[in-house]
Order: C-alpha cells, then sequence, then structure tokens
C-alpha cells in the first residue's frame, strides 16, 4: 500500500477511528524512539553524554526539578 493510498483512506475514517489511529501511532512512534535509545545506549553512542552528565552532578551543576 502506498503512502497516497495511506492518505486516502485516513480521510474516510471517522472522527473516533481517526482517534484511535492517532492514538496508536503515537505509541508506536514512541516505541520507535525508545529502540533507537536503547540501541544507541548499548552502542555506546551515548557515553560521552552520560559522562557530560556525571561530571556536571559531580561539579554541582545540577538541579533539582
Amino acid at each position: 500500500m502506498s503512502v497516497a493510498e495511506i492518505k486516502e483512506a485516513v480521510m474516510k475514517l471517522s472522527t473516533g477511528e481517526l482517534t484511535d489511529l492517532v492514538k496508536w501511532l503515537d505509541e508506536f512512534y514512541e516505541s520507535l524512539w525508545d529502540k533507537q535509545i536503547e540501541e544507541d545506549f548499548e552502542s555506546g553512542k551515548l557515553d560521552h553524554l552520560i559522562k557530560q552528565a556525571r561530571q556536571e552532578f559531580i561539579e554541582g551543576k545540577c538541579q533539582e526539578i
């Protein structure tokens, strides 16, 4: 199915169906983001940011929210 076909089908949805689809897409996109973060963490891509955050914590540059 093409993107154009999907768009056409989405335009035919009822308000309730569209709400359900948007909710599902949001959850699906969040799961992709979570997976990417996990992969980046496991591969070491985030090590420099973790090191920087730890250093800033040690230096007292962090604030409670």
